[in-house]
C-alpha cells in the first residue's frame, strides 16, 4: 500500500477527532470573517482543547485589530462605514434626513467624499467606482428612474449591511458627532445593532443629542422662567421701575 492511500485512510478515520470546542464560535464571534476561517483552521489539530484554543485567540486577537483598522481604511470599509451610517442617519452629521428609505449610488459616493475631506484626504470616489465596490460586496443596486441607480432600504438590507459592519469591525460609536450631550449616548436604538453587539459600549434612547441634531435646531427657545409661575412673578418685583410720570 503506497503512502497516499495510507494517508486518505488516516484521514477517514481521524476526521471526527478534528474538531473544536462547543463554545469556539461564541469565543471568534468578534473576528472578521477572515479571521474567522484562520482561527477555525488553526485550532481544528488541538481536538477541543479549550487551554490551546484561548491561548491562540489571544495572538489572533492583535491580529484581528490590526486587520479591522487596516480594511476600514481600504474603499470597501469606506462604502461600509457609509451604509452603516445610512442606517442610522440620525447620528451621522454627513447625511441629511430621507423620508423614501431610498439612497442612490451618488448619494453614498458624496458622504464618503464629505468624510475623507473632513479627514484630510482629498481622495475622490466616482459613483462608478462605488457601485462597482457595492456588487463586489453583494449588494446590487437597481434602477431608481431618473435619479439613477441605487437600492430601498428594506430589512433584509440592513441586516446584511450590519452583518458587513461587523465583520470591518464598525460600531455604533464610530457615528458620533463630536459634541453630543452624554458622552454615552449613542442615538435611537437599532434591534440590528443590539442583536449583532454593535452599540459600542453606548445607551441608546429615544431622545436626540443635544448637539449636531436637526431636532434641537429646530427646537423653539424657551423663555428663562415659566410665564405664569411663582418664579416668573418674582422675578418681575425685582426688577426696579422708574418714577411714574
Amino acid at each position: 500500500m503506497n503512502w497516499q492511500a495510507r494517508l486518505l485512510i488516516f484521514l477517514l478515520s481521524n476526521y471526527r477527532k478534528v474538531r473544536t470546542s462547543v463554545n469556539f464560535p461564541d469565543l471568534i464571534e468578534s473576528f472578521s470573517g477572515r479571521q474567522r476561517e484562520l482561527a477555525h483552521a488553526l485550532s481544528a489539530p488541538f481536538l477541543g482543547n479549550v487551554c490551546l484554543e484561548r491561548r491562540m485567540i489571544s495572538v489572533l486577537d492583535l491580529r484581528n485589530t490590526e486587520s479591522q483598522l487596516e480594511r476600514r481604511e481600504q474603499p470597501e470599509g469606506l462604502v461600509i462605514e457609509a451604509l452603516f451610517a445610512i442606517c442610522h442617519e440620525q447620528q451621522s452629521p454627513y447625511w441629511p434626513s430621507r423620508i423614501d428609505n431610498k439612497v442612490t449610488v451618488g448619494e453614498i459616493a458624496a458622504a464618503i467624499n464629505k468624510r475623507q475631506e473632513l479627514r484630510g484626504d482629498v481622495q475622490n470616489f466616482k459613483a462608478r467606482r462605488i457601485g462597482a465596490i457595492l456588487s463586489a460586496l453583494g449588494l446590487r443596486t437597481q434602477s431608481l428612474g431618473n435619479v439613477g441607480r441605487g437600492f430601498t432600504l428594506s430589512l433584509s438590507l440592513r441586516r446584511q449591511i450590519h452583518e458587513l459592519a461587523r465583520d470591518f469591525g464598525f460600531t455604533r460609536r464610530d457615528l458620533l458627532c463630536l459634541a453630543t450631550d452624554r458622552d454615552r449616548f449613542g442615538g435611537r436604538p437599532c434591534d440590528l445593532c443590539n442583536e449583532y453587539g454593535l452599540t459600542g459600549g453606548l445607551e441608546l434612547e429615544e431622545r436626540p443629542p443635544l448637539y449636531g441634531n436637526r431636532a434641537f435646531r429646530d427646537r423653539r427657545r424657551r423663555a428663562l422662567f415659566d410665564p405664569g409661575t411663582g418664579e416668573a412673578k418674582e422675578a418681575a418685583r425685582a426688577v426696579p421701575r422708574g418714577p411714574r410720570k
